[in-house]
């Protein structure tokens, strides 16, 4: 009888000790997420095509969450392309009046039939950006440092808001 309760109290010992553990180590990857970067809102931008296509933009402001790192990820999302060559592609431009805004490219995957691509933009770049966004009037995408697609954007006024409001958004 003493022997089947120390059998008892040792298997409820042991059970107690592995849900600290498991505690414990769950614990720690709850900090290790917490360095990790979040998104905080995503914003929808429509560019034209010369054949008056639409395609979008979606920004998405990426943070850490003490905020020592801002960046911005873009995804362009391309209807009615060809896929072919999908990781040559280099850098994405903004014009606006003589100046240029760049991100750069980082991959590519095809979703919902449309060609997305990824590019990421410094915090200084979208700043600057929104600054110009009045005479801001077309984008590029290069493929090997050249010019493979121009885009008008489709209304300034949106393209200005949606800049202002990623950049204010916490």
């Amino acid at each position: 009888m003493k022997q089947y309760s120390l059998q008892k109290k040792l298997g409820r010992s042991i059970l107690l000790v592995l849900f600290i553990i498991s505690l414990a180590v769950s614990g720690l990857y709850a900090d290790e997420s917490e360095k990790k970067t979040y998104s905080t809102k995503n914003i929808d931008v429509t560019v034209k095509d010369k054949d008056g296509y639409n395609h979008f933009l979606v920004f998405t402001k990426i943070m850490t969450p003490d905020k020592s790192y801002v960046a911005y990820n873009v995804e362009f999302w391309v209807n009615n392309y060809v896929y072919s060559e999908m990781d040559t592609f280099s850098q994405i431009s903004f014009k606006a009046g003589k100046k240029s805004f760049n991100g750069n490219f980082y991959k590519s995957e095809v979703s919902s039939n449309a060609l997305v691509l990824y590019f990421y933009m410094e915090e200084s770049t979208v700043k600057e950006l929104l600054t110009n966004s009045n005479s801001a009037s077309r984008l590029n995408i290069s493929q090997k440092n050249k010019t493979i697609f121009e885009y008008t954007i489709a209304t300034k006024d949106n393209f200005k808001k949606a800049l202002k409001e990623i950049i204010t958004v916490e």
